[in-house]
């Protein structure tokens, strides 16, 4: 949520003057709370709609999928409580019932569901040879469609 919020909130805000298009802001956090304040932040800053980028990674072996779909819900639910603006939830396509999934997410609050997000990748640091984080974020871009 830090790196880069400042220049994305900036971004909504010029998207927003700069026509009559809506704006809709993706966000990627991580922390309960993080999510909600970020929301926020993003109504304020403009945007029209926001879509949750959700991927939480299944890391506990012992934990079943829908303990995951459960913190999805809770995710929707409290920001669509929070915000004005309507809430979509982007998702990938690793869930053995992604319609059961969107009816879940839909009964919390999400308005509507992007198919299939492309999560997180890891880079390889030629340097050192070992793993290494990727790109925590897209370049952001605005695009003004003609009618």
């Amino acid at each position: 949520m830090n790196e880069g919020s400042a220049e994305y909130l900036a971004l909504i805000t010029a998207a927003k003057k700069a026509g009559d298009v809506p704006v809709f802001a993706s966000v990627n956090c991580s922390g309960a709370s993080a999510w909600t304040d970020f929301a926020k932040r993003l109504e304020s800053a403009g945007a029209d709609a926001i879509e949750l980028n959700l991927g939480i990674l299944p890391v506990d072996p012992a934990e079943h999928g829908s303990a995951i779909e459960d913190r999805m819900a809770g995710i929707v639910s409290t920001v669509s409580s929070a915000v004005r603006i309507p809430v979509a939830v982007k998702l990938g396509s690793a869930y053995t019932n992604v319609g059961n999934v969107a009816q879940r997410l839909a009964g919390a609050g999400a308005k509507g569901v992007v198919l299939f997000n492309r999560f997180y990748r890891m880079d390889i640091d030629l340097d050192s040879m070992s793993l290494a984080a990727g790109p925590t974020r897209g370049r952001p871009i605005m695009r003004v469609f003609a009618g």
